[in-house]
């Protein structure tokens, strides 16, 4: 007596069942929802070096950093790099695929997503980087 959880009874030029039709739809919306989150997250990260870019800058302009400026200067660069890597994730790249192929557009669609998780990465890694070489400025300016 055959499982009708079986994969093996649903046979090819069979019409597909309804459960058989809910996780590919299920697999599109979580891959379009990894792309929205992407978004989300890079503007929380753009909003964090703009903020501490600018919080960093002002001390160093109204000359309330230390005698240590490379160590308040370094942040700034790297709060700027995470901004654009942040920014990049905006963007779209031109990919080459078919667009009658599901296939082919299953895999470009990965591949974007996936770039844009690297940048998105790389991001939050200079600006976690930045705010280490702030503490060390800190450390250094109240040592």
């Amino acid at each position: 007596m055959p499982n009708e959880l079986d994969i093996r009874t649903n046979r090819h030029g069979q019409t597909p069942s309804e459960d058989d039709l809910f996780w590919p739809e299920a697999m599109r919306q979580v891959q379009l929802g990894v792309l929205q989150s992407t978004h989300w997250a890079a503007a929380g990260v753009l909003a964090l070096s703009l903020m501490s870019w600018t919080l960093v800058t002002g001390a160093v302009i109204f000359g309330e950093a230390g005698e240590e400026i490379v160590f308040w200067i370094i942040p700034i660069i790297l709060w700027t790099l995470s901004a654009i890597g942040a920014l990049r994730v905006f963007t779209a790249r031109r990919y080459r695929y078919f667009a009658n192929s599901p296939d082919s557009t299953r895999q470009a669609v990965t591949r974007i997503a996936r770039k844009k998780i690297q940048q998105l990465y790389l991001a939050i890694g200079l600006w976690a980087i930045g705010v280490l070489f702030m503490v060390v400025a800190l450390l250094l300016e109240f040592a």
